[in-house]
């Protein structure tokens, strides 16, 4: 067995689990030589790979193998993908926050989140239907879409954009998966907008991501009377935006036309 083939062996074998992947390289566990792949359900990329992009094996923990389906191109040229992330639960006002954004950077920007509920669908849903492009980081096998409800997402980023995960076929969504996976998430993006949240949430955790790989963070204010993360990240020093044209320029993109009209 090859080793490329190996390590996509490993990740089937350990449904993904970094940690024993990479303990198993390091005690230099051999598989049977005659051993044959199971099969895959999706499209693979592997650190190996002569197309696997330089900058990710950089990084802290890079993913070592990669399951996707749709267009993989779109991690490639990250200076263009905005993560656009948030809570679960949104407010109008979190929902019009993003939606706004989103519609504003417009075809310039390629949108990276995780396919949850709220916030996360928001960005994904308008990306797609003013016909740009989205990747949706998966916490869960690449065939299986968690939550349920986001089903007619999961399936338009599959035609339309990129579905991506590090976990094979149908590994279930794992509690402790989606902390690590949204490492991902900030990796494959240029920058990380944040529209709502709270603190001790996934979107703290995805921010400290993105401090760890250097990349920015962006986030939207909120009004005195309504306590928000984004206020606590502000004053620690995250950039405040307000429209895309704001996260445009810290994303260091021209944009072709005015945002608003005079």
């Amino acid at each position: 067995m090859k080793p490329r083939e190996h390590l996509i062996y490993l990740a089937l074998k350990f449904n993904g689990d970094y940690r024993r992947i990479m303990e198993t390289i390091h005690n230099k566990d051999c598989v049977i030589e005659d051993e044959e792949l199971p099969p895959i359900h999706s499209e693979v990329m592997t650190f190996l790979d002569d197309d696997y992009p330089e900058e990710f094996k950089k990084q802290p923990q890079p993913p070592l193998v990669l399951f996707y389906k749709g267009d993989i191109s779109l991690i490639k040229n990250r200076k263009n993908n905005l993560a656009v992330i948030g809570t679960r639960k949104p407010t109008t006002y979190g929902l019009y926050a993003t939606e706004k954004i989103v519609k504003e950077v417009g075809k310039n920007v390629v949108i990276v989140s995780g396919l949850a509920k709220g916030i996360d669908r928001c960005a994904h849903e308008c990306a797609l239907n003013n016909h740009n492009k989205t990747i949706a980081v998966l916490g869960c096998g690449i065939n299986v879409c968690y939550p349920e409800e986001n089903k007619d997402i999961y399936e338009r980023i599959a035609n339309e954009g990129l579905l991506i995960s590090e976990y094979p076929n149908l590994t279930p969504p794992i509690p402790e998966h989606f902390p690590f996976r949204n490492r991902l998430i900030t990796l494959f993006s240029n920058a990380l907008l944040i529209t709502q949240a709270y603190a001790r949430s996934g979107t703290s955790i995805t921010a400290n991501w993105a401090l760890t790989q250097s990349k920015d963070v962006l986030c939207v204010p909120y009004p005195l009377y309504s306590y928000s993360f984004c206020n606590d990240l502000i004053q620690h020093g995250a950039a405040l935006v307000t429209n895309g044209q704001d996260v445009l320029l810290w994303m260091g993109i021209e944009k072709d036309e005015p945002i608003f009209e005079n």
